[in-house]
């Protein structure tokens, strides 16, 4: 496979990596930042490069497939140039900042009928294909409720350096780059988790929604008046949030998410509690196995020895016509989920 990436900052250059490791070759980049831009043709080989999307049409017949690593805000342009185009897509989640985006890129996809998924990289973990096969072998008994979470820490303790200037952690927080916060980034994945697991997801409600806006006036995050400016101008983006969900049939599901924690730096965790017992996974002490206990006793159960990843995939359906998830019409179905989730603030 041929690809390229269009966004050369942190997303991007994971991806190039990952793409690079599977076989692909890295044809072509993308960028208005020249500084990203060079560097990354020049870790990478990269032998064409370019700081416009409008010149992506002079790579038609020199690539197979193009990925999107822009922020959020950026994503609606650049799929729907890349489909128009000819060009497989690889696309960052979530696929847009509106439910109206995403729908509009999912149409176009179903035109030009091309290889397209959406990087929903938490199913890329074994201990998820673990506990799918718990519930899907019924092992627990009538599901009785489920708790997710995804907490971060990195806007409290800067843990990952500091997001007031550091270009890879500082558009997460940015209105003008996509209002959707901790929504956008962790809640997607959650919500592509759920998915993944149970197939039926749908919206109850919200009980608890923080912005960063709120946490600087109250004291718990400091800010200068210079970077006041910057992130709260606009508008304010959620830092926390947490709601219930609907799994099936009445099956409720508690979610959380959090870029706050000062406890976590970036942990998934899952309980599903049947009739007969309980699967957790907690991926800061394994992201290859859920623990089942019920009455019996508890056990281990491991994932697959290998998981096909969502680049892998990607690949495989670009070179060998196999089709894969997630694809763009799972992805509308989780932004369809966080809309609700950004609408309904507090019921």
């Amino acid at each position: 496979m041929r690809i390229i990436i269009v966004g050369c900052g942190g997303m991007g250059t994971y991806q190039a990596k990952k793409f690079q490791q599977l076989g692909a070759t890295i044809v072509g980049a993308i960028d208005h930042n020249p500084t990203n831009l060079d560097t990354f043709c020049n870790l990478y080989a990269v032998p064409w490069r370019s700081s416009s999307l409008d010149d992506l049409a002079l790579m038609r017949g020199k690539a197979d497939a193009v990925s999107c690593a822009l922020p959020d805000r950026y994503h609606l342009s650049c799929c729907m140039t890349v489909l128009a185009m000819g060009f497989a897509l690889f696309a960052e989640k979530p696929m847009g900042s509106t439910l109206s985006d995403a729908r509009s890129i999912v149409e176009a996809s179903h035109a030009v009928l091309m290889p397209s998924m959406v990087n929903y990289s938490k199913r890329n973990m074994k201990a998820l294909h673990a506990l799918r096969t718990v519930v899907l072998e019924d092992t627990l008994g009538k599901l009785l409720s489920v708790t997710i979470q995804y907490n971060q820490g990195w806007v409290l303790t800067n843990a990952w350096g500091d997001w007031r200037t550091e270009p890879r952690w500082k558009w997460r927080l940015l209105p003008t780059a996509g209002n959707g916060g901790c929504i956008g980034d962790l809640a997607s994945h959650l919500v592509d988790a759920l998915f993944f697991l149970f197939d039926s997801v749908t919206f109850m409600r919200t009980t608890s929604f923080s912005t960063l806006g709120e946490l600087v006036s109250d004291g718990t995050i400091p800010l200068c008046d210079e970077y006041r400016q910057t992130f709260l101008r606009n508008g304010s983006v959620p830092v926390a949030y947490e709601g219930f969900l609907q799994i099936g049939v009445g099956i409720p599901c508690h979610l959380s998410c959090t870029q706050v924690s000062p406890s976590d730096g970036d942990t998934v965790r899952i309980s599903v509690v049947g009739s007969r017992g309980q699967a957790t996974f907690d991926s800061s002490h394994s992201r290859n196995s859920v623990k089942v206990t019920s009455d019996t006793g508890s056990c281990v159960v491991e994932g697959p020895p290998t998981v096909t990843s969502t680049y892998a995939s990607f690949m495989n359906w670009v070179d060998n016509s196999v089709p894969a998830r997630p694809t763009l019409s799972d992805g509308l179905l989780v932004q369809e989920i966080l809309e609700e989730m950004k609408q309904c603030r507090l019921s």
